[in-house]
C-alpha cells in the first residue's frame, strides 16, 4: 500500500491500467491530424524556417517554410537547442516521422546530423 496516497497496490494497477487504455483510445485522435502534416511536409521536402521558443519551458516552435508550425518538446536534454542553433546555420529538413504509442516522433535533420523531437501540436504560424 502507498503510504502517502493510502493507494493499495491492487488499485495503482487498475489506474495504470486504465491510463493506458484512455491514452490508447483517446491518445491517437492528434496524433493522427499531426501525422497527416507531417506527411505533407516530407512530401514536399519543405525546409525548416526557424526553430522558436514555445509557450512553456521545455517546448519549441518549428517554423517551416510554408507557414506549417508544430510545437515539440526535446526527447533528450538539449535536443532543441541544439536543433535552433542547427536551422540558423544550416538547412534543416523534416527527414521522417513515426508514432511512438500516443506519441509522434519527428527526425530533423541536415548534412552533418540528426535529431528526434516529439510533436506535440500543431500551432499557427507568426
Amino acid at each position: 500500500m502507498s503510504r502517502a496516497l493510502h493507494v493499495s497496490e491492487q488499485d495503482i494497477a487498475e489506474l495504470t491500467a486504465l491510463g493506458h487504455q484512455i491514452e490508447e483510445e483517446f491518445g491517437f485522435a492528434p496524433a493522427t491530424v499531426l501525422l497527416h502534416q507531417l506527411s505533407n511536409v516530407v512530401r514536399r521536402r519543405v525546409p525548416v524556417r526557424a526553430v522558436r521558443p514555445g509557450p512553456s519551458q521545455g517546448l519549441a516552435r518549428i517554423c517551416f517554410a510554408d507557414g506549417t508550425v508544430f510545437q515539440v518538446r526535446g526527447r533528450q536534454l538539449g535536443d532543441l537547442g541544439r536543433l535552433a542553433v542547427t536551422a540558423m546555420r544550416h538547412p534543416v529538413w523534416l527527414v521522417n516521422y513515426h508514432r511512438d504509442r500516443a506519441q509522434v516522433v519527428m527526425d530533423i535533420g541536415w548534412s552533418q546530423g540528426e535529431v528526434s523531437v516529439v510533436g506535440i501540436g500543431i500551432d499557427q504560424a507568426d
